[in-house]
């Protein structure tokens, strides 16, 4: 497994803000925003917003894109679940979601959610997970 670099500052937010309550460091390989604040008690990234906590990536998705519809929840494409980078992310089903936990499933995927050949432009991450590193901003 590859060390992920530690950095001397904070990432921006997904609305362009520095802040210490927004702790990441950016894994240079994959492009994964490495959530480095408080975790759950199933290991999930947390963050106390409007007097509850709140799972951090979807933070991050609703001001870069919007609320999840309902019925449908975020799924880490990079299969890390301390993830916090919205292109990482993709609105599925819970069944959709629970399938793409199996291995078998997750290494045939052709494209990204933009549309990106993935085996031109993927990178498998050590959880098995695959990142495009066009969406990524790595290529």
């Amino acid at each position: 497994m590859r060390r992920i670099t530690k950095s001397s500052r904070l990432t921006s937010t997904p609305r362009g803000d520095r802040c210490a309550d927004w702790p990441v460091e950016v894994d240079p390989i994959y492009g994964c925003e490495i959530w480095r604040g408080k975790r759950s008690t199933d290991g999930y990234p947390e963050l106390w917003v409007g007097g509850r906590n709140r799972r951090a990536y979807y933070i991050a998705w609703e001001r870069a894109r919007g609320p999840v519809p309902q019925g449908k929840e975020l799924d880490h494409t990079c299969r890390r679940t301390l993830c916090v980078a919205v292109a990482h992310l993709e609105v599925v089903s819970r069944s959709e979601n629970e399938r793409r936990k199996q291995w078998a499933r997750t290494s045939k995927r052709a494209i990204c959610a933009a549309g990106h050949d993935l085996w031109l432009h993927g990178r498998r991450t050590p959880q098995a997970g695959i990142v495009c590193l066009i969406c990524s901003g790595l290529k």
